[in-house]
């Protein structure tokens, strides 16, 4: 009988042990949660936080924390200020499928141009 006791305390210990783990993968960094509700944080589509979006996040946010990732001191939090990396491509912030379709298209219109153009006469 006292084997089966032991047995069953250390199955519950375990259980509750996974259960603290659970929240593991979760993003713990000030930055990381902002970043990643970003879009649902930036309640006026400015492409920036201010301290109430960003506490509305991060309830207990200070602004000692918030000051502190505002790099440029501006008041608001930018994509840039929480860590994200632009991704790299047309300076223009196009994605290269974009930057093809364009360079097609005026390809496309010159070759227009060219077929609407009035021969030009050979000079002899």
């Amino acid at each position: 009988g006292e084997g089966e006791g032991e047995g069953e305390g250390e199955g519950e210990g375990e259980g509750e042990g996974e259960g603290e783990g659970e929240g593991e993968g979760e993003p713990t960094d000030p930055a990381d949660v902002l970043l990643e509700a970003f879009d649902s944080a930036d309640l006026n589509n400015d492409g920036r936080l201010s301290i109430s979006e960003a506490r509305s996040q991060i309830p207990g946010l200070t602004q000692e924390t918030f000051d502190t990732l505002d790099a440029n001191e501006d008041g608001l939090l930018s994509r840039a200020e929480l860590g994200e990396t632009p991704e790299v491509g047309c300076p223009f912030g196009k994605s290269t499928a974009r930057v093809w379709s364009d360079l097609f298209v005026l390809a496309l219109a010159a070759l227009g141009v060219a077929a609407w153009s009035p021969p030009t006469p050979w000079r002899q």
